[in-house]
Parts: structure tokens; C-alpha cells; sequence
């Protein structure tokens, strides 16, 4: 895919996907991320001074492309905090994958030590994408991944009435956006304790936000802590959410239940079994 980031929260704004096409115009690519549904890839720090979706960062110097036999490209943008700290926001981007891992670098130039919390979240419209019928059975909206409650489709419209229903605190899962073919999904690293969220924004387009908080590390004076926390931003490819579902011993990263975004509808109990045979 083709990237755009923006030095504003250093958020995804734009993301076109290579090898899908616009269903509108087929000269152009798939978007995923784009401004038409306010579909937007957010991350920030919370506590005092932290840098958050709303500030300036500045790209460091680097390339912009994956070229020759480099196996992967990264993206560094950095700002001042409060009190001597500075943040770095790392994206990487791997050869042939769609996963991208979002990493917070805090170096702690103060007196104190502090132990700022991380928030990842996926915003978009409430508008369901192009080619969405109601002869074909789709979700288009947040999901929630948990063990305990497993996968929790969240409607938008409850997110709107302050009626949605989830599990909230865990520790492990995972948050996403689904629409027909395609997820955007924040997955946390195993065992690391998390609270998702959903909200309404204020405007005249309805336009929710759904997300996941997670600690890091306490960060002594004088030192410095990274997080990262994997996005995975593409379409609904059974074998590839099939092998992010596995544990990272066995090649994955975790996402336990994620080949569940794939949404069959009622006929579940058949049409799996039977997309298994056709693959």
C-alpha cells in the first residue's frame, strides 16, 4: 500500500491499498483510510504534557519507499513534550504484509519519573461504504475482541445513544473497524493489560471512534521506554488473519479471534466450511 501520514498526531489519513481497486473508478486504488468517511488510523500519549492525536510532530529525514531488497521501511516523527521529554512515533512497514507496527520511543529528560498511558483508535463516518446492499448480509462498524466475551459487533448507533455494550478491561483482544472485505484492527501485545472505549464526536457528521488504552512502562529520569502495538490495516484474507491469530511462538502476534472479522453473516455453519473447500 501507499501511505499518508499526517505531522498533525502523526495519523494515518490516507491509505490505498495496491492490488484493489476503487469500486467507482477502477483506474483508481481501494482506499481504506481516507478523508470522504473520516476514516482515520489515531494514536496518542496521556499525561501531562504528552503528546496526543492533536500535536505537531516533525518527520525526521529517511526514506519513503521500500526499495530494493529491503525487507522493511520506517517512518520517525518527533516532538518536545513537557519537561525535557521527547517522543518519537515510529511507523514500520514490512515487505508484503499488512501489518504495521506503531511504536512509542519516550525518553524521560526530567527530574521524575512518569508512566504515561498509550490510547490507538480507529475513527470513521457512520456512513457504510460503497457496494453495501441489503440483498448481501454485512457489518459495517467497531469490533471488540476479548476471551472472556469473545467478538462483540458494536452498532453504531448505540455507540451514538451511549448504549454500547462491550467488555471493557482485559488483558488481551483487540479493536477494530470492519466493513464489507476489508478491517483496520489495534492489537496490543499479548498479556499487556488494556481498556477499550467507543465515543461520539461532536459535529454535524455523525462520526464515532472506538479504541484501546494501554499503559507503558514506568520510565525512570534519565532513560528511555518503547511500546509497540500492531496495526493491521487490509483486506479479509482468511489464511493471513488465520496466521496473525496464532501465538507469537508459533509465527503469529496474538490476535486470537480475528479471522472472526470475516463476516459470513447467518450462514456461517455453511458458507465456512464451504469457502474452506473452494480455497
Amino acid at each position: 500500500f501507499e501511505a499518508q501520514i499526517s505531522t498533525l498526531g502523526g495519523d494515518i489519513v490516507n491509505l490505498e491499498l495496491n492490488h484493489y481497486k476503487s469500486l467507482k473508478n477502477k483506474e483508481e486504488k481501494f482506499r481504506l483510510f481516507e478523508a470522504k468517511h473520516q476514516y482515520i488510523a489515531q494514536s496518542g500519549l496521556m499525561g501531562d504534557g504528552m503528546p496526543n492525536h492533536k500535536t505537531q510532530f516533525v518527520a525526521k529525514a529517511g526514506s519513503r519507499e521500500l526499495s530494493g531488497d529491503a525487507k522493511s521501511v520506517q517512518l520517525r516523527l518527533e516532538t518536545q513534550a513537557s519537561d525535557g521529554v521527547k517522543v518519537a512515533k515510529i511507523y514500520t512497514f514490512t515487505r508484503g504484509s499488512y501489518l504495521i507496527d506503531v511504536s512509542y520511543e519516550i525518553e524521560n529528560g526530567s527530574q521524575k519519573e512518569i508512566a504515561p498511558y498509550a490510547y490507538y483508535q480507529l475513527q470513521r463516518d457512520t456512513t457504510a461504504p460503497e457496494g453495501e446492499s441489503s440483498m448481501v448480509s454485512t457489518f459495517t462498524g467497531p469490533a471488540i475482541y476479548t476471551d472472556q466475551d469473545k467478538f462483540q459487533k458494536v452498532a453504531f448507533s448505540d455507540i451514538e445513544k451511549g448504549k454500547a455494550k462491550f467488555n471493557a478491561k482485559a488483558d488481551n483482544g483487540w479493536v477494530a473497524m470492519i466493513q464489507h472485505y476489508f478491517v483496520s484492527a489495534w492489537i496490543p501485545q499479548e498479556k499487556l493489560a488494556r481498556e477499550y472505549y467507543t465515543r461520539k464526536l461532536d459535529g454535524t457528521t455523525p462520526v464515532v471512534t472506538a479504541g484501546v488504552v494501554v499503559p507503558t512502562p514506568a520510565i525512570a529520569p534519565g532513560t528511555t521506554a518503547k511500546q509497540t502495538v500492531h496495526l493491521y490495516a487490509g483486506p479479509q484474507i482468511q489464511s493471513v488473519l488465520d496466521q496473525l491469530a496464532k501465538p507469537s511462538a508459533s509465527g503469529g502476534i496474538g490476535a486470537t479471534g480475528l479471522p472472526l472479522v470475516v463476516d459470513y453473516g447467518w450462514l456461517t455453519i455453511v458458507a465456512a466450511p464451504i469457502f474452506w473447500c473452494l480455497e
